[in-house]
């Protein structure tokens, strides 16, 4: 890789770490909102902290700065080396997923992060088609309308992104499909990962519900 790029990468990682909600938590209140609630530094846990307008504005943060990281940061990359064509889809996808993963594992909060799931987002709206972005958020949409509960939401979400990739670009040439494909299924991946906890939750609470039925 070319050191350019390398360095987009590693700057990618850094400014996804950025850890908005915390910032804003103690700059509103005056509190580390990782003592708070579920403890995630993610618009969530400070919209419980801080009102839901605030969450909003965490999530807005979070989104650009994935959003960032794969149409500014990776083309100015590109724009120094003088390169492009191949290259550029592969270097969005690859900031993208380094500032996910800067969000998830910050290195100014010792690696303890978020969720990944609104920088994810911001990625996913920078590097793919309008209606794979359109089909996550509306599977997002009906899920919160039932349970009115973000993490199911977000993992099934997350999760239908990437057969909506599959589906949409099935017929495209495997060098075209594969990277993007390859970054949606990773995202997917992260994000159930990192929502692990609340689903085991969730289950065992349905379960002990239908034992009492």
């Amino acid at each position: 890789m070319d050191a350019t790029y390398a360095a987009a990468v590693v700057l990618a990682y850094l400014v996804g770490g950025i850890p908005f909600g915390l910032i804003l938590g103690k700059i509103l209140k005056g509190i580390d909102i990782r003592t708070i609630g579920s403890g995630n530094i993610g618009a969530t846990n400070l919209a419980r902290a801080c009102g839901r307008g605030w969450g909003i504005a965490a999530f807005v943060l979070d989104f650009a700065k994935g959003a960032a990281a794969a149409a500014l940061i990776a083309p100015a990359a590109i724009r120094v080396t003088g390169g492009g064509g191949k290259a550029a889809v592969p270097l969005a996808l690859a900031c993208g997923l380094a500032a996910v993963l800067g969000h998830i594992f910050p290195p100014y909060l010792r690696f303890r992060g978020g969720k990944g799931v609104a920088t994810g987002a911001g990625v996913a709206a920078a590097v793919l088609a309008p209606i794979e972005i359109g089909i996550g958020a509306a599977v997002w949409a009906v899920v919160f309308a039932i349970g009115r509960i973000v993490g199911p939401a977000s993992v099934l979400a997350a999760i239908a992104v990437p057969i909506a990739v599959a589906i949409r670009r099935g017929a495209d040439p495997w060098p075209e499909r594969g990277p993007i494909l390859g970054f949606a299924s990773a995202i997917a991946i992260l994000v159930v990962i990192r929502h692990r906890k609340n689903l085991q939750a969730l289950w065992r609470g349905w379960r002990a519900r239908d034992e009492k039925v």
